[in-house]
């Protein structure tokens, strides 16, 4: 395959999703192993956790959350290897993502620092605005919390 593309996560990819929070995040922020295994040991159900890849490399991973009978997802946690940011890997991730979603959710949510315009900078692309500033949401920085209407999606 060429291009983004996506699996879902497994067990035995713990060590791999660990790498890469520790290659994006500070070491304050990142999900250590017994937290990354809960979230894909997930027995209700409503958490996706997914490898992307490019060109059948491993270029990062996300996380979905969702609730029962809720017309929201959230994005809770994406990050990609260093050497794969800036090609933009997570942008079509994403839009590709969104289409799916876009058929059964009305809404994304996410968090992100208020010091993290990249980030900021790529969700506005994909249509995101900022809905909610949240105080100290990462403890020693306030974050943004923001909504895109994934209706824009369902027709591409």
């Amino acid at each position: 395959m060429k291009g983004v593309g996506f699996r879902k996560a497994r067990g035995e990819d713990v060590s791999l999703l660990a790498e890469i929070e520790r290659a994006s995040f500070l070491p304050t922020e990142a999900f250590p192993k017994r937290h990354i295994r809960s979230l894909l040991r997930n027995v209700h159900g409503t958490i996706l956790s997914e490898v992307i890849l490019w060109d059948d490399e491993v270029a990062g991973w996300a996380c979905w959350m969702f609730r029962r009978g809720s017309r929201v997802v959230r994005l809770y946690s994406l990050a990609l290897f260093p050497s794969f940011r800036g090609r933009g890997i997570g942008e079509a991730y994403l839009r590709e993502r969104f289409k799916e979603f876009s058929r059964v959710y009305a809404f994304c949510h996410l968090e992100v620092r208020v010091s993290n315009e990249r980030a900021q900078a790529l969700y506005r692309r994909l249509g995101f605005e900022v809905k909610e500033r949240l105080p100290l949401y990462y403890g020693d920085e306030d974050g943004y919390r923001m909504r895109l209407d994934l209706q824009s999606y369902r027709s591409l």
